[in-house]
């Protein structure tokens, strides 16, 4: 028969095993605050679709989607909507993009401009590079981007080492098969070639990319295929400059690809959510939501959109939230939701990665290429509401346009 006194230390050191692993969950819980899922009823909504490009412009304090395929018959979209935090809103340009979907899109900083390359219709691949400036669509006519044979896939992102939105393309050799990344830069006239990186091991397929807290690419997923079978991978990549990275962290998300992926402009931390998994045998539609805070990843067991691929997802606004539309699972969504992350917000008065470079020139905002603004580290609450917001940053801008 078991002792009182055993009994005793027994419920002790479970005591101590609890009170501990609360402990971690708190610390845990402290770091991230808290963090939600809020599905959105907008008076106006886009129609339904999925593989739209969509990106912030920090600039206008919007969010800006375009086109997208309207169904699983391959119908396109050539239609252009902004979300404001609140509302969605159909843009009627002069100019339209021919209808895409897939296109890839980021915010440039120093046009002060969204950038959005290719994308794919029932005829093939694009190549074309559009601008948007808060109003218009235009078309710089660009040297025309290259055309690389054998690449595997093609990324579109805002580089804050190299302080260019880049277009990176993976390419492989054959025998012995390694990968490896071609990239250009955009200087708002065309694409500048920057080199080669150095032969890597295996680079996945429909990996998803942004950057990070700091101040890298990432990028995370893909999937490859086995005898015939398609896997989805938790692959994931570092590229700040030099040789790409293969960080091993653990845990980490699982293996998927077609999922969402966007980092937050204020703080750098990536989100991933959902996509498609596939070990070799099932398949499965996921609604996980992680957060690579620049060291780890984070599962935030958050309940949230039903499970999708091929959505829209960007970070959005002067808090720390990213917004959530559309997608598919058997039926093409037209949802609208936002996640709001809690914890590590930039509470110092710090400008965000985008900040130094939205000062601005002249009245419309517009640098010419290949041109930089000056840099400044530091921003002040210039409107007196006690927060360092856009509308301080756009103060700083006109005063500093005045007074150079």
């Amino acid at each position: 028969m078991m002792s009182t006194g055993y009994k005793r230390r027994s419920n002790i050191i479970l005591v101590v095993l609890i009170v501990f692993a609360s402990a971690i969950f708190c610390q845990s819980a402290a770091k991230f605050g808290e963090n939600f899922w809020v599905l959105q009823y907008p008076a106006h909504q886009p129609p339904p679709r999925y593989g739209p490009a969509i990106a912030a412009d920090p600039l206008h304090d919007t969010v800006v989607l375009f086109g997208g395929c309207q169904n699983i018959q391959g119908d396109l979209y050539g239609d252009t909507w902004i979300w404001n935090g609140e509302d969605w809103e159909e843009k009627h340009p002069f100019v339209n993009p021919p209808p895409r979907k897939l296109a890839k899109m980021a915010f440039d900083p120093l046009r002060g401009r969204l950038v959005m390359f290719g994308g794919s219709t029932e005829q093939g691949f694009l190549f074309d590079t559009w601008e948007w400036d808060g109003k218009e669509w235009l078309q710089p006519n660009p040297a025309p981007a290259p055309r690389l044979e054998g690449y595997v896939d093609v990324h579109l992102i805002w580089s804050p080492r190299l302080e260019r939105v880049v277009l990176i393309y993976v390419l492989h050799t054959p025998e012995p098969r390694t990968e490896f990344f071609e990239i250009y830069a955009w200087d708002g006239m065309e694409w500048i070639w920057q080199g080669q990186t150095p032969p890597s091991h295996f680079i996945p397929d429909l990996m998803e990319a942004s950057f990070d807290a700091r101040r890298n690419c990432l990028f995370f997923g893909g999937c490859s295929i086995r005898v015939f079978t398609l896997y989805g991978l938790d692959q994931m990549l570092i590229w700040g400059g030099g040789e790409v990275v293969f960080p091993e962290t653990s845990p980490r998300p699982r293996g998927r690809w077609e999922h969402g992926m966007c980092a937050s402009h204020r703080t750098g931390r990536t989100m991933v959510f959902g996509g498609l998994h596939c070990d070799g045998h099932c398949w499965e539609i996921l609604d996980d939501t992680w957060v690579w805070d620049g060291a780890a990843w984070h599962d935030l067991y958050v309940d949230g959109p039903p499970p999708r691929r091929y959505f829209g997802f960007a970070f959005e606004g002067e808090g720390e939230t990213a917004l959530l539309y559309g997608g598919m699972l058997n039926d093409v969504w037209n949802d609208t939701w936002v996640l709001h992350l809690g914890g590590d917000a930039n509470r110092d008065g710090k400008l965000n990665v985008f900040d130094p470079l939205l000062l601005r020139l002249n009245e419309d905002g517009l640098m010419p290429p290949g041109t930089r603004p000056r840099l400044d580290s530091q921003a002040v609450d210039l409107d007196g509401d006690g927060l360092v917001t856009a509308a301080d940053r756009r103060l700083l801008c006109i005063q500093l346009a005045e007074g150079d």
